[in-house]
């Protein structure tokens, strides 16, 4: 919802897909009570006031801020996998609080095709589902070397790497590769220009595994 929205007034969302989501497929009517939330942390306990061809109306009730975020801003580089597999690390890290991704095109990518506005629907029905109130950015894929030098705080996920001390940072760039690893090149790239290395552990974890491990920690620190 990108209207702001204040209690006691009625809010018009010119939206056709969610009165039919309403009202065809959660089969609400008028006078059902909903929730509402903005994008920007606030969410809104509302009366439905009419289901609409063009949209709805909502009568605004209440407003409170939703679900707190997690302590850590924690941005996601995935390397580019199967469409499938990504999917699911964005929907699962979105439950966890991820604060944007960033799709990155490394050696050993096996799909280089992607859809955003899929991967912004997918991020959007996540972020209603689990209740948080902000909306996770996405990013079109870039190459590792200009990924890297735009983040903020950048480490490399690998199988034996170093333990990361949290109490230093409140901001992390966490790169997770594809399946089969870094290559040998980017390894190199990582060390000659001494990019820190997170560990899960030695185990080798599949990469939309170890996408949701590492959200999943950082989620509740």
């Amino acid at each position: 919802m990108k209207n702001k929205a204040k209690v006691g007034e009625d809010l018009v969302v010119a939206d056709p897909s969610l009165s039919h989501q309403l009202s065809r497929v959660f089969r609400m009517k008028m006078g059902d009570s909903v929730v509402l939330f903005d994008g920007d942390g606030f969410e809104y306990v509302s009366t439905i006031g009419a289901l609409r061809k063009d949209g709805a109306v909502f009568h605004i009730e209440e407003s409170s801020p939703s679900i707190a975020a997690p302590k850590i801003t924690f941005h996601l580089y995935p390397a580019l996998i199967k469409k499938d597999k990504l999917e699911w690390v964005l929907q699962k890290a979105t439950e966890l609080g991820v604060a944007s991704f960033h799709p990155v095109i490394a050696d050993r990518s096996e799909k280089l095709g992607f859809d955003i506005e899929r991967a912004q629907k997918i991020i959007k029905e996540a972020a209603e589902q689990s209740g948080r109130g902000t909306m996770p950015e996405i990013f079109k894929p870039e190459k590792l070397e200009m990924a890297i030098e735009n983040a903020d705080k950048p480490f490399i996920l690998e199988a034996g790497g170093g333990r990361l001390d949290m109490s230093l940072t409140k901001t992390i760039s966490v790169f997770i590769g594809p399946e089969g690893g870094w290559s040998d090149e980017e390894k190199e790239y990582f060390s000659a220009r001494r990019i820190p290395t997170l560990s899960l552990g030695e185990q080798t974890l599949r990469a939309e595994t170890a996408s949701v491990a590492v959200a999943s920690l950082l989620n509740f620190l």
